[in-house]
């Protein structure tokens, strides 16, 4: 039994899938990259550009028969295929719909779309994040942007929740230094500050970030790996969510908080992923893949409440409404125009 796993899908050219290939030839064949750089739209073209242990066939059959001998499997066409590949490596998929169901889950996906920020007014309102994460104790937010300046003028909020009356608030941001700053504030007070040692924006280049929070204090990593790193204030490393019980909005690109909307960040931003726990700096890199960040949905299911991703936003005639396929969570669009949904990705 052939399992269908990452391994399989290497084996055979395909390199990823973004999160539209779900479940149909239509979205496998027009949302998957093959290894030799070749656009496909249909099966016969799939074929075609899909290797097998290094050597390519114009014909399907011969394809099914060079994976049979390749994995020693008795395969000789389309049905004997289904029957002798596995997603679990006991079940056969058996047919079609759940073969190409399998890609998603295996591969994770490369995001095809991101959304542009002005850096003055366009934001995105994510409040109801919330919910899910309002009593965790540990947490990591995973996030992929590319800032327009390294340095710009002021701060820029990429993620911040925030107390729409009070000074209460969990963020991240990049400072006028190029500095990632992570900061927690409870009930007027700062808990912790966290800054990079060192510059880790660049004008219109591409990064990864995550903030993890293991429950005794929170880290910093940059494009899959921990970076130098300093408290600029350490009153209580532990807060977290459960701690900051005043928070009351969620927000993509700004700071709400105090009776005022600020920091706006200026740059695209192609995905933020929320988990309510915390996550090891190898899977982080994991999840980063060299710039092209997988699905935290499938490296970590158990954990992940929330992915806040553009390629699920539709354009309702005045604002982008982005409902996340999994947890149900729905963001809002403020101040955006329908151009702001590009396919210019960060990577």
């Amino acid at each position: 039994m052939i399992t269908i796993d990452s391994s399989f899908w290497s084996a055979v050219g395909v390199v990823s899938s973004d999160g539209n290939a779900k479940g149909n030839q239509y979205d496998f064949y027009n949302y998957i990259e093959m290894s030799n750089g070749e656009t496909i739209t249909n099966q016969y073209e799939f074929f075609k550009n899909s290797p097998v242990d290094g050597v390519y066939y114009n014909d399907q059959y011969d394809w099914y028969r060079a994976v049979g001998v390749l994995y020693s499997e008795p395969i000789i066409d389309e049905y004997s295929f289904y029957q002798n590949v596995s997603v679990d490596g006991i079940n056969p998929i058996e047919n079609q719909y759940e073969f190409f169901k399998a890609l998603t889950d295996a591969l994770g996906f490369v995001i095809q779309h991101s959304f542009l920020y002005d850096g003055v007014s366009k934001y995105t309102n994510i409040d109801d994040a919330l919910t899910p994460l309002a009593t965790t104790t540990k947490g990591a937010w995973l996030v992929q942007v590319k800032p327009t300046l390294g340095l710009p003028s002021g701060n820029q909020r990429i993620v911040c929740f925030g107390d729409t009356d009070g000074i209460e608030q969990i963020s991240i941001f990049q400072n006028s230094a190029g500095l990632l700053r992570a900061g927690c504030d409870v009930g007027g007070v700062s808990q912790w500050l966290l800054n990079t040692t060192n510059p880790v924006f660049a004008d219109n280049t591409n990064i990864t970030i995550a903030l993890i929070h293991n429950g005794i204090e929170p880290r910093i990593l940059i494009n899959g790996v921990l970076v130098a790193q300093s408290f600029a204030i350490g009153t209580d490393k532990t807060a977290w969510f459960n701690n900051a019980t005043g928070l009351d909005n969620g927000s993509v690109a700004t700071r709400r908080q105090n009776n005022s909307v600020d920091n706006y960040f200026d740059g695209y931003n192609n995905q933020v992923s929320f988990l309510n726990n915390d996550i090891t700096n190898s899977e982080f890199l994991d999840w980063h893949n060299s710039g092209k960040p997988k699905s935290a949905y499938s490296l970590f299911p158990t954990k992940t409440v929330y992915v806040y991703n553009p390629d699920e936003s539709v354009w309702n005639g005045s604002n982008w409404i982005t409902t996340d396929a999994i947890s149900g969570i729905v963001a809002t669009s403020v101040n955006m125009l329908e151009i702001d949904k590009t396919t210019v990705t960060p990577y």
